[in-house]
């Protein structure tokens, strides 16, 4: 054995393959002639270029040939772990060199924190918002991406209903060692007893494998009703003295029938009322809400706010009352300037 060459692919993702380039040269004084044993690099997966080498003249030229040794994971012959090969180098009328070939070869892999994301019970208009880790332990980067269930069909005609279960982000790549926290917000499309099951696949590049993520939730509205449903004030004529003891001593205003109505919360939950037709703050609250900071940016999805819930009773959101004050300062300032 003349010389020894150790070559290392380090950690190779199963289902890839990668490359080794190098430069060989003839630093004698006599020409070569030199070959490798290509049997010993097919068992494991390797192959070589260019497929004949050529002829290698000495001194004074000294030539050299590039030299490009590959490694297919995909092949049969190669499985998860180390490739340790040592490949004699051929060289007609002289000692043999000995090449060695090292590899750690991976299948990419990804964790998850959780295997089921119970949304419970969420009030329709509403968005709750879960995280779940993904965490690659393995020694290789790994690409994922999430697979959402296809959409139903009936009679032929696809759903076009807006997915209850958002992922952010939804792909990306995962460095050996590292983790990410993704966001999985569910949204309640309407009232669901039942509740909402969907079972979600992350996919991870190069390997057959889906990681399945079951989302689950209900949804609830707001259940205000009037009892009685209906009222019959009877029939009521114009100009009639009101026949109460307070209009009675005036004659003057005209009969008035009084119905009691009754407003039932059948919610688990408390609800505030108001009718948009007399209340004088629900028309500030809509003007100050229509010129809130980021809805015109969001208005391509929908002109869609997340907010935190208020509870029942409670005023405005402060920051946009803020808000609203500033525009509305801006605005006398630029009408007084004009």
């Amino acid at each position: 054995v003349v010389s020894r060459y150790v070559y290392d692919f380090g950690h190779v993702v199963k289902g890839t393959s990668r490359h080794k380039r190098f430069r060989m040269q003839n630093v004698g004084a006599h020409q070569v002639i030199f070959s490798w044993d290509k049997s010993v690099l097919a068992a494991h997966g390797f192959s070589v270029s260019p497929d004949v080498m050529p002829k290698l003249p000495g001194a004074p030229e000294y030539e050299s040939t590039d030299v490009t040794l590959t490694l297919n994971t995909a092949l049969d012959v190669v499985a998860n772990g180390i490739i340790d090969v040592t490949v004699p180098l051929l060289i007609k009328g002289g000692p043999r060199a000995l090449v060695t070939l090292r590899a750690n070869v991976t299948t990419p892999e990804l964790d998850v924190s959780a295997e089921v994301l119970d949304f419970a019970s969420v009030q329709v208009g509403h968005i709750k918002a879960m995280h779940v880790q993904l965490r690659n332990d393995k020694s290789v980067p790994c690409e994922w991406s999430v697979v959402k269930p296809p959409k139903k069909k009936e009679r032929g005609v696809v759903d076009t209903t807006a997915d209850p279960f958002i992922f952010t982000p939804s792909r990306g790549t995962l460095q050996p060692g590292e983790r990410k926290n993704v966001k999985v917000q569910f949204t309640p499309l309407a009232s669901s007893p039942k509740g909402v099951v969907q079972k979600t696949s992350i996919q991870v590049k190069h390997n057959k494998q889906l990681t399945v993520l079951t989302c689950q939730g209900t949804g609830h509205t707001l259940a205000v009703r009037c009892d009685p449903a209906a009222l019959d004030l009877g029939a009521v004529l114009p100009g009639v003295p009101d026949t109460t003891a307070a209009a009675a001593a005036t004659r003057s205003a005209p009969a008035v029938q009084e119905r009691i109505m009754w407003l039932v919360n059948d919610s688990a939950v408390d609800v505030e009322v108001y009718c948009p037709d007399f209340d004088k703050q629900f028309l500030v609250d809509e003007e100050m809400l229509r010129n809130a900071e980021g809805l015109h940016a969001a208005a391509a999805e929908g002109a869609r706010l997340l907010l935190p819930p208020r509870v029942p009773g409670e005023g405005m959101w402060p920051h946009l009352v803020e808000a609203d004050d500033r525009r509305r300062q801006a605005e006398d300032a630029a009408t007084a300037a004009a």
